[in-house]
């Protein structure tokens, strides 16, 4: 069954029409644990309202990054003084408060897992190149999309092989934890809803599903010879490397079909 969920933001732009808007970046000492909150008592006190945020942490501190609306605020220089000045606060970095719309530009690259550089793109953008990659090259449109997923999935199933085995994992565990774990972090990064049905991890069989695919929402409309060719080829890629062999997939059901969900079944030869 699909889950309740709730949309999530990401915090690097702030949309507000005919406000007024800044960033805050605040780096604070890990000891001060009460910063956040005493910032808040200020903003509140110089009529300023908090967006939204984030905290992130840094070698040896903490770095509290907030999206503030500043249009009743009063004396914003001193709101970011009396910031400065707080026990435990390392530096405050801000942008210049504008109209309507602000990017995060104190920060760069974006990272995640550990440091590794991502690049964020829309949906509506994805699904146009991947519409775009079968209308130009037709049935070799699905092979692309599928050997792209493959080496995806590849690197996807040695980064995350390393990462858990960081944590503590048993080497011997590690291929049935990787495979529970990346259906996760597809979801966190917006790729799909997964729900991954008990199998044999040792064979290994086990089946997939999955409620909103990227892959599968871009082609609404399109013909029903299309499939997951991508996600089908990153879920061959990560069984292939974790197992050392040559692993089936299938994709039994899609979206593109009329299907509730996308369902993918993996078999050990």
């Amino acid at each position: 069954m699909k889950p309740r969920l709730k949309r999530k933001e990401f915090p690097f732009t702030a949309l507000a029409p005919n406000r007024i808007m800044t960033l805050l970046s605040i780096v604070f000492s890990v000891e001060s644990q009460d910063v956040p909150s005493k910032i808040l008592s200020i903003l509140q006190e110089h009529e300023a309202t908090y967006y939204q945020g984030y905290l992130q942490p840094l070698d040896g501190s903490i770095e509290l990054c907030i999206f503030a609306d500043v249009t009743e605020c009063v004396n914003f220089e001193e709101l970011v003084r009396k910031i400065e000045e707080l026990p435990g606060v390392i530096s405050v970095e801000h942008i210049k408060p504008r109209r309507g719309f602000v990017a995060d530009t104190l920060h760069f690259p974006l990272t995640s897992r550990g440091g590794l550089r991502m690049i964020l793109f829309s949906a509506e953008f994805i699904s146009m190149a991947f519409k775009k990659i079968h209308e130009v090259f037709g049935s070799g449109g699905s092979v692309i999309l599928f050997e792209s997923g493959y080496e995806y999935g590849r690197a996807l199933a040695e980064s995350f092989a390393k990462m858990l085995f960081k944590t503590g994992i048993p080497r011997e565990k590690i291929a049935e934890a990787v495979i529970q774990t990346i259906p996760e972090y597809g979801m966190s990064v917006g790729w799909y809803i997964p729900v991954v049905e008990p199998g044999d991890f040792k064979k290994p069989t086990v089946t997939f599903k999955v409620y909103e695919t990227f892959e599968a929402e871009a082609y609404k409309g399109r013909p029903t010879s299309w499939g997951c060719d991508f996600i089908r080829g990153v879920i061959k890629g990560v069984f292939d490397t974790l197992y050392g062999k040559d692993v089936e997939v299938k994709e039994v059901k899609c979206r593109i079909k009329g299907d509730e969900y996308c369902e993918f079944h993996v078999e050990g030869k």
